[in-house]
């Protein structure tokens, strides 16, 4: 049995989503996972006054695992680095290849994918104004997905208005609310992750302003704790770290058996699912209190099997032909086409996973059976479940559990 070393940097949900991607390959493979929370490991020695890095080669040398897999960008206590691990194989996961020596590999996210997926789903609200906000740790992915943003909007014959966020020690955000007070509106603001995006809404409502009607605000991750305590629940670019963290598994296995990839197949891209839609781009030709309870309670609860028109209608607070009647004037489609596009939604992110039966799928996404489910999904993505099933694991690297 081979063991694995995972380095992790934190337990956020999309990183969690990487390590189940990885766990995944894992128990196919046979591998034992040691994993090592180094970020919290160099926070927990400076709280205590000890020395604030962790010692990558002695925890190598303690292990003596058959290859490594390093996770995240880097730590305040020091980032992990490929003369770290002697010759020993590693992939590092969501690292900047450019933080790295040319001939290491790395699983890394494809900015120009997110980037257009943002600028497609705030360019489909019909807005005029736009801005992008950085995150102040994360320099690479900024400057990448801002200017893929821009010139996308560019393109679009579009201006792009730029803010930086102030770092958390930084007391002062009163240059921030002058440069959101200052942006025109409405305006579509894409947010480098979501954490900036729930600081620039936490701020912009406490200025006064309406999300999304004067701000239509997307962020990138799906972190689900940010995305659903935010003042306003927040839509988001939702990476496919499921995919990123199998990849990295990947290839660490080929690189471990002596099958490496040369060249530009050392650097692997993870692409996007999809935007996961919440209230702040919900942007509708007019406010209505019913239609925006009846979204939100169907975002919830469509992949519930006791959810139907009339159970939406009774959250709306009036009868099923009024809400029908809304939906079509405010949505542009029924209450049951909304109810049906969450669960296909919802789907299409489970088949991913590869190894989950249909029928499990099906219970999961609120279809009271398997043929229910595949009518449906065919129905609404011309493909039936299991082959998109099949054209989402050829997406994948090549190599199988073991090699």
């Amino acid at each position: 049995m081979k063991t694995i070393l995972l380095f992790q940097h934190s337990l956020c949900e999309s990183n969690r989503n990487m390590f189940a991607g990885i766990f995944h390959y894992a128990q196919k493979a046979g591998w034992r996972i040691q994993s090592i929370p180094y970020a919290q490991a160099a926070k927990d020695r400076r709280v205590n006054r000890k020395p604030d890095s962790v010692n990558i080669p002695a925890i190598v040398d303690f292990w003596k695992p058959d290859g490594c897999i390093v996770q995240g960008q880097d730590t305040a206590g020091g980032k992990p680095d490929k003369g770290d691990f002697g010759r020993t194989p590693v992939v590092f996961l969501d690292r900047y290849p450019q933080s790295l020596p040319p001939t290491a590999f790395c699983v890394y996210s494809d900015s120009s994918a997110v980037a257009e997926a943002a600028a497609r789903e705030l360019l489909s609200l019909g807005l005029e104004a736009f801005a992008f906000v950085d995150w102040w740790q994360d320099e690479i992915w900024n400057s990448q997905r801002g200017r893929i943003f821009d010139e996308i909007l560019t393109s679009h014959a579009k201006q792009c208005h730029y803010l930086s966020l102030p770092p958390f020690e930084d007391g002062s955000i009163e240059s921030f609310s002058q440069r959101i007070a200052s942006l025109p509106r409405p305006c579509g603001v894409f947010c480098a992750n979501d954490l900036a995006a729930s600081r620039f809404i936490a701020e912009a409502c406490h200025m006064g302003f309406e999300i999304p009607s004067d701000f239509a605000v997307i962020g990138v991750d799906n972190d689900k704790d940010l995305c659903e305590t935010s003042p306003v629940s927040i839509s988001s670019v939702q990476q496919d770290c499921f995919a990123a963290g199998l990849a990295s598994a990947e290839l660490l296995s080929r690189v471990m058996s002596g099958n490496a990839p040369s060249g530009s197949g050392r650097k692997v891209k993870f692409g996007t699912m999809n935007v996961a839609r919440r209230a702040s781009t919900r942007l509708l030709q007019r406010k209505d209190a019913r239609v925006s309870a009846a979204l939100e309670y169907i975002r919830l609860n469509a992949c519930t099997t006791d959810i139907d028109v009339g159970a939406v209608a009774g959250i709306a607070k009036c009868s099923r032909r009024q809400l029908d009647a809304l939906f079509r004037s405010l949505v542009k489609h029924s209450v049951l086409t909304e109810i049906h596009a969450r669960r296909i939604e919802r789907a299409s992110q489970l088949l991913r996973q590869r190894d989950l039966a249909i029928s499990k799928i099906a219970r999961v996404c609120g279809y009271r059976s398997a043929s229910d489910f595949s009518r449906a999904f065919k129905r609404e993505t011309s493909a039936s479940p299991r082959a998109a099933m099949l054209e989402q694991s050829g997406t994948r690297l090549s190599s199988k559990p073991g090699e």
